[in-house]
């Protein structure tokens, strides 16, 4: 199915933030804050309506989401994240030489934890995501194969029993 042409059905998400916000002020204040005719706010309250990519933008600039969580898309939610933790081990692998196995093995645990917290954070408070999205996305991101050579220098089981990644979930 091809997105953002203004056929089918309204996303979840769309309606929800919209319902809540339409009762916060009202369906006018929302059409005038966002920018998007009043019809179309009417019509995307009873689900009616995929919107067209440009609205959905208009819609992420309101409500501070991104246009992929907006359409319940976390398979790409999931990718964002995991590039960004890629990142994270690609800037450890450049300083790694320079370390001890010690500071290794420290830092690479430190990082983990505080990594673990920024994503947790996102997904659950910026994201809004309910745990299954949340967990659905952390085992994407930990079974990836720079996050597993990665835990190699921390001496930390792949398992993943020693790294607190509970605070992901609950």
């Amino acid at each position: 199915m091809v997105r953002g042409l203004g056929s089918g059905k309204t996303p979840e998400r769309v309606v929800k933030l919209l319902s809540d916000a339409a009762k916060e002020s009202s369906q006018s204040a929302v059409a005038r804050a966002t920018g998007i005719p009043l019809a179309k706010i009417n019509r995307y309250l009873k689900g009616i309506g995929e919107p067209q990519t440009e609205t959905l933008k208009q819609l992420a600039a309101y409500f501070g989401k991104p246009v992929a969580w907006l359409r319940g898309d976390t398979q790409t939610i999931a990718e964002g994240l995991y590039s960004v933790v890629k990142t994270i081990m690609e800037h450890y692998e450049k300083v790694r030489p320079e370390l001890s196995p010690e500071e290794r093995e420290k830092v690479g645990y430190e990082m983990f934890v505080h990594m673990n917290e920024a994503v947790a954070k996102v997904m659950k408070e910026d994201l809004k995501m309910d745990k299954q999205e949340v967990a659905q996305i952390s085992e994407f991101v930990l079974t990836s194969s720079t996050f597993e050579a990665a835990l190699r220098d921390t001496h930390i089981e792949p398992d993943y029993d020693d790294i607190p990644f509970e605070t992901v979930a609950d």
